[in-house]
């Protein structure tokens, strides 16, 4: 959304100096096809575990930004564990009574520092297994009858597809293309991130009681992007002919101040300046690697809606 997105780094003085080996160290980790089967052991020794703890999903929801500022200071006093936080134990389930924000705090602070100490104490397990995960989802990924998927270049939106490949590489998701179209291929490390966001998922059949109404999701359904986003996308059962990787890219034709980047037509504000300018409005959606180039003009505003179910406010809810 175009908020800085602050990240600390924690660990003892040495890792901090050397973090940019531990991050090349992970990267290799992360992709074992980069890795030589005799130096898989290597890492184990010295590697530490690198884990990430992230905050807020929802903006009004800010009791793990308050216990973030705790945890960095417990962390970098290195005073973090204390036994008298260690042995309080919620019940399960809550039962009623005065709960706080500051609970809440004290609730997310414990799973957190239970959270860094088991990193800590089985650091190898989770560093080989890190690794064993990304060689278990190659694996599979050669032996599927499905080899990848693909997105084809001709699609009703090109900027959908644009920010829908941008969304599968900000998750480290491997990307090639041929003449017509992106191709994402199984024998990945990330075949699972690919698998969630591309394949349609159906959500279980479950009744509350025999013969009674069914269950309602609590939450999201699913992550399939190709019909969030209308993007159209199709397995294949062999990999096709690829041209080179995929580079993400949005260019514009025309003046520079009578044009704007394809991956912002869905901001009201650049598109009304762009449309009140004298000169047409042409944009260009593809990758750098395609031979063919989808070219579209603006003419008008885009008809803008708020979803507001008549049944409860989830859908609402999410779509703000």
């Amino acid at each position: 959304m175009g908020t800085p997105l602050f990240a600390a780094i924690i660990s003892t003085p040495e890792n901090v100096r050397n973090r940019e080996e531990i991050f090349a160290a992970q990267r290799k980790l992360a992709d074992p096809r980069i890795l030589k089967s005799a130096n898989e052991a290597a890492p184990y020794a010295h590697q530490p575990a690198v884990l990430v703890i992230q905050c807020n999903i929802h903006s009004d929801e800010v009791a793990s930004s308050q216990m973030a500022m705790e945890l960095a200071y417990r962390l970098a006093r290195n005073d973090t564990l204390r036994a008298e936080l260690r042995t309080v134990d919620f019940p399960n389930p809550w039962k009623a009574g005065r709960w706080t924000l500051h609970d809440i705090v004290d609730y997310e602070l414990i799973a957190s520092e239970a959270t860094v100490h088991l990193a800590s104490t089985e650091r190898e397990p989770y560093v080989r297994d890190f690794l064993t995960l990304g060689q278990r989802e190659i694996a599979q990924g050669e032996s599927d009858s499905g080899k990848a998927q693909e997105i084809p270049t001709a699609q009703r939106d090109p900027s959908a597809a644009i920010q829908r490949e941008s969304a599968l590489a900000l998750g480290g998701v491997e990307m090639s293309v041929t003449d017509s179209s992106v191709i994402v291929p199984m024998a990945q490390s990330f075949r699972a991130h690919a698998k969630d966001l591309l394949e349609v998922q159906h959500y279980p059949k479950r009744l509350r009681w025999p013969g009674g109404p069914p269950e309602q999701p609590y939450d999201v359904t699913g992550w399939t992007l190709p019909l969030q986003m209308r993007v159209r996308v199709r397995a294949l059962a062999t990999m096709p002919k690829i041209i080179g990787r995929a580079e993400m890219m949005n260019t514009v034709t025309g003046n520079e101040k009578s044009s704007i980047s394809a991956s912002n037509t869905g901001a009201v504000a650049p598109v009304a300046k762009a449309l009140a300018l004298p000169r047409k409005v042409t944009i260009s959606s593809g990758h750098s690697t395609s031979r063919k180039a989808l070219f579209y003009a603006l003419t008008r505003l885009p008809r803008i809606a708020i979803y507001r179910p008549w049944t409860g406010n989830m859908d609402e809810g999410w779509c703000r």
